[in-house]
């Protein structure tokens, strides 16, 4: 095939690829959101689809070994279906789609999952610092009231009259 023929095909891979990343993505980010998170009744089990999202997120944040494994098999299974010799059907494009997204899913997978651990740690070290900050300010107070009083007790040790001693 031409190279002139696979430009449209590229762009409408490419825009499908875009088209199902993209609300898989705010689904992603969404999950990640500190909001939360609605808790079923315990007379009322999750759905089918509950437990199946619960379990894939699970195993995708599991580590960022699997998100590795997943773009090196992504990347292997897109390569042959790129450069298979049957002509290009829709299954094929929607199989690139699907890969595409994938890839980029689980790219986007293996950036995030290290940065949000690091941002886990900053946020839990900048609370550790607040508390440490708190703690000084509570004794700096403390010490600013002790030395208050104490000045005020030499003070009023100076304003008293003096006795001479008679000898």
């Amino acid at each position: 095939m031409a190279s002139a023929n696979w430009l449209p095909i590229v762009s409408i891979i490419i825009s499908a690829a875009a088209t199902l990343a993209a609300p898989v993505l705010a689904l992603f980010v969404a999950a990640r959101m500190n909001q939360p998170k609605p808790n079923p009744e315990p007379k009322k089990p999750k759905n089918r689809i509950q437990r199946i999202g619960g379990w894939f997120i699970r195993a995708s944040t599991l580590n960022s070994v699997l998100p590795l494994s997943n773009i090196v098999f992504n990347i292997w299974a897109l390569h042959t279906e790129v450069h298979r010799s049957t002509p290009v059907t829709r299954s094929t494009v929607l199989t690139i789609s699907l890969l595409a997204a994938l890839l980029f899913y689980n790219a986007a997978l293996f950036f995030i999952l290290p940065l949000q651990r690091i941002a886990i740690s900053l946020f839990s070290l900048h609370g550790k610092e607040d508390d440490y900050r708190s703690k000084m300010l509570d004794i700096d107070r403390s010490l600013h009231d002790r030395m208050s009083s104490l000045h005020e007790r030499v003070k009023r040790l100076e304003d008293k009259p003096r006795r001479k001693k008679q000898a």
